[in-house]
């Protein structure tokens, strides 16, 4: 995914999988990845270390980060 954050204008580049399971013709689960640092870098959030895996924690999943993250880009 490539573009441009609305509010701080910085350059958004970040690699992203979509894992989607079908069952009967139907998608029954879609589930999007990505690199939730990247997102807070384009928003021009201080400090994006802090959202790395190591310092997270215990018991948030990636995932959970990675949907907040998305809430920056709307």
């Amino acid at each position: 995914m490539h573009g441009q954050a609305v509010g701080a204008g910085h350059a958004y580049d970040n690699p992203f999988v979509s894992m989607i399971n079908v069952k009967a013709r139907r998608v029954t689960h879609w589930r999007d990845h990505l690199d939730p640092v990247a997102v807070f870098r384009a928003v021009g959030r201080p400090d994006p270390d802090c959202w790395t895996a190591s310092s997270r924690r215990p018991g948030v999943p990636k995932a959970r980060l990675a949907v907040a993250a998305q809430a920056f880009l709307r």
